[in-house]
């Protein structure tokens, strides 16, 4: 589970970051917006997850997605220092259709290709 203090849980910072946030990298899986740090501050980088009924109508489905999205932050972003996501307040993730066809090594492949070109 990705600790709480790496969650993004308010409706106002989604939508301030899916109005004026720039877009990190895109995928066939998953698109990545970003908004940047203004001044600097010791709060860390907060994630978050939308999965759209586009993706699937099934709630089962999007939970799944939104789960897989959450372990891989947790366990490649969160413990590796990346210095290049130091300098945004917020991450959120956007997965797209072709998510539920890929396995997890895929998507985790295109997080790290990702990660790198940032």
């Amino acid at each position: 589970m990705l600790p709480k203090q790496f969650r993004l849980k308010r409706c106002s910072l989604f939508s301030k970051t899916m109005a004026s946030g720039k877009t990190l990298c895109n995928t066939p899986y998953f698109l990545v917006l970003a908004l940047p740090r203004i001044f600097t501050s010791s709060v860390p980088t907060r994630f978050g997850f939308i999965v759209s009924k586009k993706v699937s109508n099934k709630a089962v489905k999007r939970n799944k997605v939104k789960r897989r999205l959450r372990e891989m932050v947790r366990n490649n972003i969160i413990p590796r220092e990346w210095p290049q996501l130091n300098s945004y307040i917020t991450i959120i993730f956007i997965a797209r259709r072709g998510i539920l066809e890929a396995s997890y090594n895929q998507i985790q492949t295109a997080l790290m290709k990702c990660l790198e070109t940032t």
